[in-house]
C-alpha cells in the first residue's frame, strides 16, 4: 500500500514538477519558435484524433518528462508515449470526449496510455485501440504488452 501511496505522490506531484521545469526550459531556447507553435496548435485543434495521432512519431528518451502539446507541435509530434498520451488526452477533450492519463508502472520502467472515461478506446504510443469496457483495465494491461509484468496502474489528476 505504501508504495502504491509512493508512486501516486510521485506522479501525481513531482513529475509535473519536472514536466513543467523542462518545458519551460525547453521553450527558453526555443523561443523564436513559438509564435509559429501557437498558431500550428490552434489549427491542429480541427484534426481529429485518429489524424492527429497518425502524426505522432514515438521515439525513446534518455529523462522520462511529459511535454506540453505546444511543445510536442514544436517538436513535430515526437515524443515518447508520455507525450502521445498528453496529445491524445489533449485531441480527445477537443473532440469533446473525457478521458484519463495512466501510468502503467514496473520495476525498471514504465508505460503511459490515455483511455476515454467510457472505457472504449485508448492510445499507446500513436495507436487508438478498442478495448472492452466491461474489462478495459485488463485490456490496457494485455493490449499495451505490460500485463506479462507485474503492473501498478497509477491514475493522473492533473494535466
Amino acid at each position: 500500500m505504501f508504495k502504491k501511496a509512493g508512486l501516486v505522490f510521485v506522479v501525481n506531484v513531482v513529475d509535473p514538477i519536472i514536466d513543467f521545469v523542462y518545458n519551460v526550459c525547453y521553450w527558453i531556447l526555443h523561443i523564436k519558435d513559438i509564435k509559429w507553435a501557437i498558431g500550428e496548435k490552434k489549427r491542429c485543434k480541427s484534426i481529429s484524433t485518429f489524424n492527429l495521432m497518425d502524426k505522432f512519431f514515438w521515439r525513446r528518451e534518455s529523462f522520462d518528462w511529459t511535454p506540453w502539446v505546444i511543445t510536442l507541435v514544436n517538436t513535430g509530434f515526437l515524443d515518447d508515449c508520455d507525450g502521445a498520451s498528453a496529445l491524445g488526452k489533449w485531441a480527445w477533450k477537443n473532440e469533446g470526449i473525457k478521458s484519463t492519463v495512466y501510468s502503467l508502472i514496473r520495476d525498471g520502467g514504465g508505460h503511459a496510455v490515455c483511455v476515454r472515461d467510457d472505457h472504449t478506446q485508448m492510445i499507446s504510443n500513436s495507436d487508438i485501440i478498442d478495448i472492452d469496457p466491461d474489462n478495459w483495465k485488463y485490456d490496457v494491461l494485455t493490449k499495451t504488452g505490460t500485463g506479462k509484468w507485474y503492473c501498478e496502474m497509477i491514475k493522473h489528476y492533473i494535466g
